[in-house]
């Protein structure tokens, strides 16, 4: 597991459990013994993500997914704390100046809201892990245009996410809620793999069970450049499916898929995305399809449709607030220049924290359809 991550993390954890210790320790009448207990509490918690490392699995042995779950669990509830108690911190100091609210310091009213906003953490952090865990719903996206002749089904896959502590079952049951839409097409959107590639060996095994009759395609995302570029595309193309790189495929006489590498990753691979070379091969008049890893506008727009993920949807606070504030593609459908649309899928899985918190996962089933005539 990447370590530069996990110290940013722990770093991130230490200064949130810092704000919670003065708030929740210092400011409250807590006896010194306490607030001992309390330092060496929140000090342990952000401390804990180092010991979901890779290097400690042998050490919690079979345990080590639920170990690894549990460890979420505990930092990730203790994060959300700190962002409702901010939250509600600023919203009690603004209605204590207006003379409707008691004083934030007053020691006993403290005490029951600081209860009643631990207790609110704590069913957030565990309907968060369940969702993070959960098969993902089914999300329906409909696209008309009048280049399509008729309807055409592609089932999108962004974020699956690979790893050592990801049930098999759960890509089994991913797999077969897939095959249900009856898909013409399946098209990986990126960050399919997260680990070393000999420990998701059923993973992929079990991924080679996805059927359509006009074939699964995929694109790479940072994942992959993370464990190994060349590799996980080999490992990809051996399970049969066909890779898009600055190229495309007519999936029908009027439908064009394309598809390059991840946008954001290719400094680090050294593949750097070629619209025109993408396209290069469609036939005027075919309705275009463009497979994206990160969602983008790009200049160069020469496609109808993009499909995309990546962002998770900002997959849990505080990181959706930050999110919003700064990416111009989050989650659901966009106008592109040029008449394009774009949507952004929040994704199967994740590759952190195994929850999700007011971005729900979804399988993405892009409908094309023709536009009826008035």
């Amino acid at each position: 597991m990447n370590f530069g991550v996990l110290s940013s993390t722990s770093i991130i954890g230490f200064i949130a459990m810092g704000i919670l210790f003065v708030r929740y320790a210092m400011l409250s009448n807590v006896p010194w013994w306490g607030k001992l207990i309390m330092l060496v509490l929140f000090t342990g918690i952000g401390f804990l993500p180092q010991l979901g490392r890779y290097e400690f699995e042998d050490f919690w042995g079979r345990a080590y997914p639920v170990i690894c779950n549990i460890i979420s669990f505990t930092y990730m509830t203790a994060i959300i704390l700190m962002t409702i108690t901010l939250l509600r911190d600023a919203v009690w100091i603004i209605l204590y100046l207006c003379g409707v609210a008691p004083s934030p310091m007053d020691i006993t009213v403290v005490l029951r809201v600081n209860l009643v906003t631990v207790a609110v953490a704590v069913v957030m952090g565990a309907y968060a892990l369940y969702a993070g865990l959960r098969t993902p719903a089914v999300r329906v996206v409909t696209v008309t245009s009048p280049k399509i002749t008729a309807e055409y089904t592609v089932a999108a896959l962004p974020d699956l996410h690979f790893q050592r502590t990801m049930s098999p079952r759960r890509v089994q049951k991913i797999v077969d809620k897939t095959n249900a839409q009856n898909p013409n097409a399946v098209i990986l959107l990126g960050d399919t793999i997260d680990d070393a590639l000999e420990r998701i060996t059923t993973h992929m095994a079990l991924l080679q069970n996805l059927s359509a009759p006009d074939g699964v395609y995929f694109v790479t995302g940072n994942h992959e450049t993370y464990s190994g570029y060349d590799a996980s595309v080999a490992a990809l193309k051996n399970l049969g499916f066909t890779f898009l790189e600055n190229s495309g495929v007519s999936l029908r006489s009027d439908i064009y898929l394309g598809g390059f590498p991840d946008i954001h990753s290719s400094r680090r691979s050294g593949h750097r995305y070629d619209m025109a070379k993408t396209f290069a091969d469609a036939t005027p008049g075919q309705f275009r399809l463009l497979a994206s890893h990160t969602p983008g506008s790009f200049r160069e727009n020469a496609f109808d449709f993009e499909i995309a993920g990546h962002t998770h949807g900002g997959q849990i606070i505080p990181i959706i607030f930050l999110m919003y504030l700064h990416a111009p593609y989050l989650a659901g459908e966009y106008d592109l220049d040029g008449g394009a649309r774009l949507y952004v899928s929040r994704g199967i899985s994740q590759g952190g924290p195994q929850m999700r918190l007011f971005a729900p996962t979804e399988i993405t089933i892009i409908k094309l359809t023709p536009q009826i005539k008035e």
